[in-house]
């Protein structure tokens, strides 16, 4: 049995107008995250956790777009048109542990003109999403400080506030990566909403980094409200630069457990042999 919701979301609205990937209005992955946890249908009980969480592909917006939002077993998806965008696992009441994360040798870094240079990019941030206040790392971890207008207390999530949190990932792969780049989530291993925050305006932002390669990072989140209490924790967020990877070609992430993730993936193409044995110095080949 399946619970079916369908929105419209419009390149009008801040959340979708105000941020611009490449010339086109997109939706971002925070909004598509408190989409899915609407299919739950259910008033506030208790924390709830979104687990394998999977970002396939961008949805860009001209005019007006109908997002469907499906809920099967536990498993909820978001997309159009047939074709899922957001998909990841829904769990009520799940047993969390509300922890800070250690912060420690970060040294603090100018936040002044990063969505300028991010618009060089062709990733274009409105007024309403340029919540990035402070920010503070090391190659190992950072702390952030953000701000962000209340998306209503009706909401389960601030996409504003969790929108930040990709930011501020973002900011720590390109310190790492010694280049300024644009990176966008692509997985979470598990996202857990300890009580809602929809109307969050400021808050703290703690990461610690679980690996790093060249393309991507992986990192704990937690987001923590004024008052000093964790509102959502991020665990095992993978970030990828932009350009690294194609949306539509993007695997799951190995589980921790594996050591690692894949350093490669293969193209395939057909190649007819000729009668002659071939000279295949300095090639490799996989024949199958």
């Amino acid at each position: 049995m399946s619970d079916n919701l369908t929105f419209t979301l419009s390149s009008d609205e801040p959340l979708v107008g105000e941020h611009i990937v490449n010339a086109s209005p997109t939706v971002p992955g925070a909004l598509l995250i408190e989409l899915a946890l609407t299919a739950r249908g259910e008033p506030w009980s208790g924390p709830v956790a979104l687990r394998d969480v999977r970002f396939s592909e961008p949805i860009a917006v001209s005019g007006q777009t109908s997002l469907d939002v499906t809920l099967t077993r536990g498993h909820v998806s978001v997309g159009r048109a047939h074709r899922s965008s957001f998909e990841a696992r829904i769990e009520s009441h799940p047993l969390v542990t509300q922890r800070s994360l250690e912060v420690q040798g970060v040294r603090s870094l100018s936040v002044e003109k990063i969505y300028d240079r991010w618009a060089e990019l062709g990733i274009e941030y409105g007024p309403t999403f340029q919540t990035v206040a402070a920010l503070a790392c090391s190659e190992e971890c950072a702390s952030g400080r953000i701000t962000a207008v209340s998306a209503g207390r009706t909401w389960v999530t601030n996409p504003l506030a969790v929108d930040a949190v990709f930011q501020i990932l973002g900011l720590l792969a390109s310190e790492i990566q010694r280049e300024f780049a644009a990176h966008v989530p692509v997985a979470i291993e598990c996202l857990t909403i300890h009580r809602p925050f929809g109307q969050l305006t400021a808050a703290a932002v703690e990461v610690s980094v679980t690996s790093a390669s060249g393309r991507s990072i992986e990192a704990d989140v937690v987001l923590i409200d004024a008052a000093g209490g964790v509102v959502a924790s991020f665990e095992g967020t993978r970030m990828v630069r932009l350009g690294a990877v194609k949306p539509d070609s993007i695997q799951p992430v190995l589980p921790r457990h594996t050591g690692g993730v894949p350093l490669s993936s293969l193209a395939w193409s057909e190649v007819t042999l000729p009668r002659a044995r071939p000279d295949l110095r300095g090639q490799t080949w996989a024949l199958i």
